[in-house]
């Protein structure tokens, strides 16, 4: 194998050393695809059928940089996913996983609401006052506590009102 005037050091050393190089993706328009269709990962560096790549509108071809087990054995780690909470609880809530912990041990490890300690099927919700933050995103200083999907349902089918809430209790009392 001849080496061409121009390759870097590296290559230089793969075809003396006898060792084969990779095939080099030619970029096209619309990202690196070869012409069988298959798009390049960038991250195990070999080709793959586009079906294999998550979508993403900002890519020039519509779809991720890396296919979806390398991006899975890249960010489905305890470490990635501790940051990702991390920033979604900061992001969303104003909260720290410190301030977290913090308020689920001093409401007892369980639901503010019922007292449950089982999550449900979509784990613990942060409540916090809408008259204070309306929407999703809250600032910290109305974060009320950690509620069970079950309560979080519950209060937000009533609009955060304790007469209603208080009308409904009365009404299963009455009628049970």
């Amino acid at each position: 194998v001849v080496v061409a005037k121009g390759d870097c050091s590296y290559h230089y050393e793969l075809v003396r050393n006898g060792k084969p190089l990779r095939e080099k993706p030619q970029r096209i328009t619309r990202g690196f695809r070869n012409p069988d269709g298959l798009k390049w990962c960038g991250d195990h560096k070999g080709w793959e059928i586009p079906d294999n790549f998550h979508k993403d509108s900002n890519a020039s071809d519509g779809l991720t940089r890396i296919c979806k087990k390398c991006s899975r054995l890249r960010y489905n780690t305890p470490k990635s996913r501790d940051a990702a909470r991390a920033h979604r609880l900061r992001g969303k809530y104003g909260l720290t996983p410190e301030k977290y912990e913090d308020l689920w041990r001093r409401q007892g490890e369980k639901c503010a609401g019922c007292g449950t300690t089982s999550t449900g099927k979509r784990g613990w919700h942060i409540d916090h006052d809408h008259s204070c933050c309306p929407g999703s995103i809250s600032c910290s200083h109305c974060v009320r506590g950690i509620l069970c999907q079950g309560c979080n349902l519950a209060l937000g089918a009533v609009n955060d009102n304790p007469n209603t809430l208080r009308n409904l209790a009365r009404y299963i009392e009455r009628t049970t």
